[in-house]
């Protein structure tokens, strides 16, 4: 009866529609790494434009031409955040142009300073460290000083 066969193909769809929304989901799920690589990448790309954009005639290098700002995304290996000279390992080094005493940030601020580079690795000097001191400037008020961390 047409009754029972509308039941019957509504049953089937729902059930075969939760098996494809499951697999969906977890094949979602296993390509999250490729779509953060593809973000990082965009995010390293803009940062790139837009602090290459400015016009600050202040910052110059040592032959007195504006600096050209270059970004390289690199992921966490190690971090240590409890110890009171804490440093992070990064998976970028000499092969992707990483030296020492380059600047590290995150979209959330400064993480620290490159202290050694080995080919493909480099090892950080978070903020969190009682030898970082990096000099800072405050926004509001324009009073230069240094960053420290006194554990």
């Amino acid at each position: 009866h047409s009754y029972h066969k509308s039941k019957f193909v509504s049953s089937a769809n729902f059930l075969s529609g939760g098996v494809y929304n499951s697999v969906n989901n977890i094949n979602a799920y296993f390509d999250l790494k490729s779509q953060n690589q593809l973000l990082a990448e965009e995010n390293r790309r803009l940062n790139e434009l837009l602090f290459n954009s400015k016009t600050d005639d202040s910052i110059t290098n040592d032959e007195f031409a504006p600096i050209n700002y270059k970004y390289t995304s690199a992921n966490v290996i190690r971090n240590s955040y409890n110890l009171t000279n804490n440093f992070l390992l990064i998976n970028r080094g000499k092969n992707d142009s990483i030296k020492e005493d380059f600047g590290v940030i995150s979209s959330l601020g400064i993480v620290g300073i490159i202290d050694d580079v080995s080919n493909n690795y480099a090892k950080v000097i978070s903020i969190l460290n009682s030898k970082s001191s990096i000099s800072a400037t405050l926004k509001k008020s324009g009073h230069i000083g240094s960053l420290t961390w006194n554990t």
